[in-house]
C-alpha cells in the first residue's frame, strides 16, 4: 500500500481509503465465523482486524479534506459505522479475553460517535438501522463499565432514552403515509427487554441522590478492590500446596424466562463483575478469563468445558462452571439429577456425573437452579478440590420471582447488600444510613472470613478460598445463607434455603455474631419486623 507521509493525489488517496475499508469489512465479517474457544484460534485474526481498522481510521484523519471532495464525498454517517465498527471490535475482544481495558476503550468510540453526532442525519431505512445498532451496543457497554469509570459524557438513562427516540423514529417509518418497517417489532421488543433489565440490575433505592454520601453510595463497585478485600484466607491442607487461582471460567445461560439484553443475561452479567477488579484495584496480570455461553446445547457447552480444561494450567488452576439452567422443560439444556453414570438420559440433560472429567483440575461449580443441590456434586476420583455452590429449589411467594429481578444466588454473589435490601423488601433509605448498612456486611463479611480460618473449614473450601474472587463467593454465599436462615418468609422451609457442597462448618453458619448482624443490618433497613419470627435464641 502507498506510504501515506507522501504526498497523494486526490484519486490515489480514495484508491487507498477504498483498499482499507474494503479490507476491514472483510475482516469484520470474518469475526463471526471465528472459534470462540481456543485463544490460539482466534488471537492472531483479531489483531490483523485491529491493525486495519486502526490504518482506517488513521488514514481518514489524515486525508479528510481530500475524502469529503467530489471524488469521493465521504459523509458522516460512513465515519459513523467505521467508528462503531471499532467498538463492537473492542467490545467482543473484552467478551474474548475479560480485559475491561478492551470494554472502556470501546466506550471511548461509542461516546465519539455520540458527542461528534455522525449518525445525527440519518434518513434512510438503511442509516437509522446502523444508528440503532450502534445505539443498542453503547448501552450494553455503558452497563458493563465499572462505576468508577467518568461517565460525565453520558449518562445509562440518557442512553437509553435516545434509543427509545431512534426506535420510535424508525418504526414510523419517516411519515405517516411510510410503510413500517418489517423488523419494527423487534426493536420494539429490544427496548422492553433493556427496560426490564435496567429495573432488574438494582442499584441502591435511597431516599435522595443528591450530597456526597448518596454519590458514594452510588459508586460501589460489584468489582473486586484489591485494597478493600480482607487478606485471603490461608489454606489449611498443605496439599497440594500450590494457592488457588481462576485459570477459566464458564458462564451458562441457559434458561429461556431469562432475564436479559441480547444474549447477555442478568445473572451471567452479575458474575462477570463478580468476576472482575475494579479499575484501580487490578494487580499485573489480568482478570480471569471466561466464556459466556447463551442457551447452549449440552455438546456445545462440553466442547468449551473440554477446550477450558485442556487450556488451563495444571497445579492450582481452579476451573469456574456457573449453570443457570431449568431442570424440565424443551430447553436445549437442562439440569438433571441422575443417580448414577448409568442410568439413562437424554441428550439435553446435564448432570453431575457429565462434570467429574473437569475435576482433573481443582473445580468450582455454581447450579443457578431450582433443582439445587439435588444436582449433586461431580466425581474427584484425583482427590482434588471441588466445591459446589447450589441455589435454593424455591423461593417465598413474597419475594419477587427469578423472571422479574434474576436469581438471588446470582445477585448475594455479585452485589450482598443491594440482594439484602431486595430480599428484605426494604424501602429507600437515606444515603448516610446506606453507607453505616454497608460497613454493617463489611463487618459480617470480616467475620465470616475469620471464622472461615478455623480448623473444621473442610479441605476443599479452604483451599478456593486462596483466591481473592472464590474467596468473596464463598464469604458472599455464607452471609446468603445467614440471611435466609433468619428470615421469616423462608423459615422452616429447607428447599427456599442455599447449600454448598461439601457444607459450611457450624462456626460459620450458627455464628451468634453473624446472625446478629443480620439482624442488626435488618434494623437499619427498618425491616427487623421480617425477621422477628426467627430469633436466636434456639441457637444460644
Amino acid at each position: 500500500m502507498a506510504d501515506t507521509s507522501v504526498e497523494l493525489s486526490s484519486m490515489d488517496v480514495v484508491a487507498a481509503f477504498k483498499y482499507l475499508d474494503e479490507k476491514s469489512q472483510q475482516l469484520f465479517a470474518g469475526l463471526r465465523d471465528l472459534p470462540q474457544f481456543g485463544r490460539l484460534n482466534w488471537q492472531p485474526y483479531f489483531q490483523k482486524t485491529f491493525d486495519v481498522f486502526t490504518k482506517l481510521w488513521q488514514f481518514q484523519q489524515q486525508h479528510r479534506r481530500e475524502l469529503e471532495g467530489p471524488d469521493y464525498g465521504l459523509q458522516r454517517w460512513q465515519l459513523g459505522e467505521i467508528a462503531s465498527k471499532i467498538g463492537q471490535l473492542f467490545y467482543h475482544y473484552y467478551l474474548r479475553t475479560s480485559e475491561s481495558s478492551y470494554l472502556q476503550e470501546s466506550a471511548v468510540f461509542y461516546s465519539a460517535i455520540r458527542e461528534r453526532g455522525y449518525f445525527k442525519d440519518a434518513t434512510t431505512p438503511e442509516r437509522k438501522i446502523k444508528r440503532l445498532r450502534y445505539q443498542a451496543r453503547f448501552v450494553v457497554v455503558a452497563m458493563l463499565l465499572p462505576r468508577s469509570v467518568d461517565g460525565s459524557k453520558w449518562k445509562l438513562p440518557e442512553l437509553r432514552a435516545e434509543l427509545a427516540a431512534f426506535v420510535a423514529d424508525y418504526s414510523s417509518g419517516g411519515g405517516d403515509d411510510a410503510a413500517v418497517p418489517a423488523d419494527a417489532g423487534e426493536w420494539s421488543l429490544v427496548l422492553r427487554e433493556l427496560d426490564a433489565f435496567l429495573d432488574a440490575n438494582a442499584r441502591p433505592k435511597l431516599s435522595t441522590l443528591e450530597g456526597a454520601a448518596a454519590a458514594q453510595a452510588l459508586k460501589d463497585e460489584p468489582r473486586l478492590s484489591a485494597l478493600a478485600f480482607p487478606p485471603p484466607v490461608k489454606s489449611i491442607d498443605e496439599s497440594p500446596p500450590d494457592r488457588a487461582f481462576i485459570a477459566d471460567a464458564v458462564l451458562v445461560e441457559a434458561r429461556s424466562d431469562a432475564v436479559k439484553v441480547s444474549e447477555l443475561s442478568l445473572d451471567t452479567f452479575r458474575l462477570v463483575q463478580a468476576l472482575e477488579y475494579a479499575p484501580e484495584g487490578l494487580p499485573p496480570g489480568r482478570n480471569p478469563h471466561k466464556y459466556l455461553l447463551y442457551r447452549p446445547t449440552v455438546p456445545q457447552l462440553l466442547v468449551f468445558l473440554a477446550t477450558a480444561l485442556k487450556e488451563s494450567p495444571g497445579g492450582a488452576g481452579v476451573l469456574v462452571v456457573y449453570l443457570s439452567a431449568e431442570s424440565g422443560g424443551e430447553a436445549s439444556l437442562q439440569l438433571h439429577a441422575r443417580a448414577s453414570a448409568h442410568e439413562p438420559a437424554g441428550t439435553n440433560l446435564l448432570c453431575a456425573h457429565d462434570l467429574s472429567p473437569l475435576a482433573r483440575r481443582p473445580l468450582f461449580v455454581i447450579i443457578d437452579s431450582e433443582l439445587g443441590s439435588e444436582f449433586g456434586a461431580p466425581e474427584s476420583r484425583l482427590g482434588l478440590p471441588v466445591v459446589v455452590l447450589c441455589g435454593a429449589r424455591q423461593v417465598p411467594a413474597d419475594v419477587r420471582s427469578r423472571a422479574v429481578s434474576g436469581s438471588l444466588l446470582s445477585h448475594f454473589l455479585a452485589d450482598p447488600l443491594v440482594a439484602f435490601q431486595t430480599i428484605a423488601g426494604a424501602g429507600a433509605v437515606a444515603p448516610e444510613t446506606w453507607l453505616d448498612a454497608r460497613d454493617a456486611v463489611d463487618r459480617i463479611l470480616a467475620t465470616i472470613s475469620e471464622l472461615l480460618r478455623l480448623p473444621e473449614t473442610p479441605r476443599e473450601i479452604a483451599f478456593m478460598l486462596d483466591d481473592p474472587f472464590l474467596g468473596r463467593m464463598v464469604t458472599r454465599f455464607a452471609f446468603f445463607q445467614a440471611v435466609v436462615s433468619v428470615h421469616s418468609s423462608f423459615a422452616g422451609d429447607e428447599r427456599a434455603h442455599p447449600t454448598m457442597i461439601p457444607p459450611l462448618p457450624h462456626a460459620v453458619t450458627e455464628s451468634n455474631e453473624v446472625l446478629g448482624g443480620v439482624l442488626a443490618l435488618a434494623g437499619l433497613f427498618s425491616v427487623a419486623l421480617k425477621f422477628e419470627n426467627v430469633t436466636l435464641s434456639h441457637r444460644l
